[in-house]
């Protein structure tokens, strides 16, 4: 290799090098959500679906929301039940519309379950989100179990009276089987001491007889 080759060999390499470092600082890695998740929504011609961001917020206790942008992609919009009413208020104090309801099927990326959820529809110019999945959803159809959607498992706490009906069931079903062992040990006792007495029977009118 003629040293010019390797000259500029080393020299690409040195630029290719640098390129990295000064690029590394600046690379923005967007951050795992563990709520925000691709959902796929069946669209007006039944057998297709389109995906979609829904995020799920179990801080909201109202309603399901979907972007009208939405609904417009999906070429949904005739299927909107009007009916305009203010349904929650934002953080910053602002009023939120609804311009009416749509009802949807949809699904988790991934898996198969198809799930039917009516939506608020809300119309602003440029809207942080695209679907809002709220508590009383996620909760209905413990959403958050579903490994489609890599969020954390929900365990809801059992309360006293739940817990106590189930250690009463777990009482009853030890019962039933300390009853039903005690009558198969019972049915085996008298088989056996049945089939004693048949031995000792026929043993006897089997033995010699002896004549006066």
């Amino acid at each position: 290799m003629s040293p010019w080759i390797k000259q500029v060999e080393d020299t690409t390499r040195a630029f290719i090098m640098m390129q990295k470092k000064v690029k590394r600082p600046f690379k923005n890695k967007a951050a795992h959500d563990p709520f925000c998740r691709t959902v796929k929504v069946q669209c007006s011609q039944l057998d297709s679906y389109m995906s979609f961001k829904m995020r799920l917020d179990t801080g909201c206790e109202a309603h399901d929301l979907i972007a009208w942008e939405v609904i417009d992609e999906l070429d949904m919009v005739n299927d909107i039940v009007s009916k305009e009413e203010a349904i929650c208020s934002c953080l910053n104090g602002e009023q939120l519309f609804s311009i009416g309801t749509v009802t949807l099927h949809w699904k988790g990326k991934g898996f198969r379950k198809v799930f039917k959820t009516t939506f608020h529809v809300i119309a602003g110019d440029v809207l942080p989100w695209q679907i809002i999945l709220g508590a009383e959803t996620i909760h209905e159809h413990s959403i958050l179990k579903f490994a489609g959607f890599g969020g954390r498992p929900y365990h809801q706490k059992e309360s006293r009276e739940e817990k106590a009906r189930r250690e009463a069931q777990k009482e009853e079903h030890r019962r039933e089987v300390a009853k039903n062992k005690a009558k198969v040990d019972a049915h085996k006792s008298a088989k056996h001491a049945s089939s004693e007495n048949s031995g000792s029977s026929s043993g006897s009118s089997s033995g010699p007889s002896t004549s006066g």
